[in-house]
């Protein structure tokens, strides 16, 4: 998990990394598989939280709100990094426009 820093978790949380050319895309693709497959094993509270997540925090607060987690927290400990901040999802400001 070499390639998850700061700035290319937050690309992650954007969506930007989705469409950024090389393994940025491919991995992006299998860490989003990856939580939906650990946040779906409670089909319901996944449910929930998939129709409360906003793009601009990343579905943070729809984590927080719906399962009881940190996104951050949760992204450092599949990782095995301690610093969960430099991982958890910054909200994006309401007038940038998602790209």
């Amino acid at each position: 998990m070499r390639f998850w820093g700061g700035a290319e978790i937050q690309e992650f949380w954007s969506g930007k990394s989705f469409s950024r050319p090389g393994d940025a895309q491919e991995l992006s693709y299998d860490l989003a598989r990856i939580l939906v497959e650990q946040l779906a094993r409670d089909w319901d509270r996944f449910r929930q939280f998939a129709l409360e997540a906003d793009w601009r925090d990343g579905g943070a607060r729809a984590a927080r709100e719906t399962f009881g987690i940190s996104l951050g927290a949760w992204i450092a400990s599949m990782f095995e990094k301690e610093n969960a901040e430099v991982f958890e999802p910054r909200e994006t400001g309401r007038s940038e426009r998602r790209k």
